[in-house]
């Protein structure tokens, strides 16, 4: 026999009871406890808790044997990381996912989109199925997060990498031939403008700092530039340097090597010095150019202004 209750409060909700089963939002609930939610402003299951940090948990066991799984949750006062929904069986911790987006597996504290613990026996092994053409970077270390390693499958070299003259901090794939972006190790100049030449170059590309170079240095009255400086490095036999373009001088700050690699070798960059890149601002704002620090965000200046250069090249 069915049996209908309805409950009504601010809200009317229709709660229904058929044989064992349990329907909020439906006549005909198929599971113990079905709810058929539709709203982009009301909440769909709500766990209350008097803790001031916790908002409710959810246990998954046996009548019989009641060792299973456990899902709760923590907030703080403001959004953060400090917010988490964790999974954890009786004997060990399982996973969390964080208020800033990371992921862990076997870490309660994530540093990483995805954190993987391995041990003696699963060695943090991780599969990646991508799309055709397609690879992604995974980040493997010996247990120590002082000394990660950047490593994308069916490359050869990775980001981080001492190479060329450098240090990679970009990979890429062209019909199957491996390519990268390398960035001088020490600065060239620690401060200068950007050319003595304030007028339009042209050098609008933001991907091309090699082709922006050419265009920089082949104006009429060009004396000096940034430019320049980084056509006329050389180091370990390698001469095809260039002044980076916006997004190439990005992969720059995007790279942890930046930290962990040339602060090491470079005391300057502990400076936080902010960097020249080859890409003027469209037309008519061609007056200013990007910049880039290895640590902040990109910003724009005038062509005047005081700033360091770092060359890189691609191989």
């Amino acid at each position: 026999m069915k049996k209908q209750f309805y409950l009504f409060g601010l809200l009317i909700v229709p709660f229904f009871v058929d044989a064992q089963n349990v329907g909020i939002g439906t006549t005909t609930p198929s599971a113990r406890l079905q709810i058929n939610h539709r709203s982009f402003t009301t909440v769909g299951l709500q766990l209350l808790d008097s803790s001031a940090s916790s908002a409710g948990s959810i246990r998954f066991s046996t009548i019989n044997n009641p060792v299973g799984m456990t899902i709760s949750s923590f907030y703080e006062s403001s959004f953060n990381k400090g917010h988490y929904l964790d999974i954890n069986s009786d004997t060990a911790f399982v996973a969390t996912f964080r208020g800033n987006g990371n992921v862990g597996l076997g870490v309660e504290s994530p540093l990483y989109r995805l954190d993987i613990n391995g041990d003696i026996n699963t060695n943090g092994l991780l599969r990646i199925n991508g799309n055709a053409g397609t690879t992604g970077q995974v980040l493997t270390s010996n247990g120590s997060t002082a000394d990660p390693t950047w490593v994308t499958p069916g490359l050869s070299h990775y980001v981080g990498e001492l190479f060329g003259g450098g240090v990679i901090v970009a990979l890429w794939k062209i019909a199957g031939a491996e390519h990268g972006l390398i960035v001088s190790l020490t600065n060239l100049n620690l401060g200068m403008t950007w050319s003595n030449i304030v007028s339009p170059a042209g050098a609008t590309s933001s991907m091309d700092g090699q082709g922006n170079t050419a265009v920089i240095v082949a104006q009429p009255g060009h004396l000096y530039s940034a430019a320049q400086l980084c056509l006329d490095y050389s180091f370990l036999g390698f001469t095809d340097w260039y002044l980076p373009s916006a997004w190439e001088l990005r992969q720059c700050f995007n790279s942890a090597f930046v930290v962990n690699t040339i602060a090491a070798l470079d005391n300057s960059l502990k400076l936080d010095l902010v960097y020249w890149s080859s890409t003027e601002n469209i037309p008519p704002f061609s007056f200013s150019i990007f910049v880039q620090s290895f640590i902040n965000t990109d910003v724009l200046v005038s062509k005047t202004s005081i700033r360091a250069v770092r060359a890189v090249r691609k191989f």
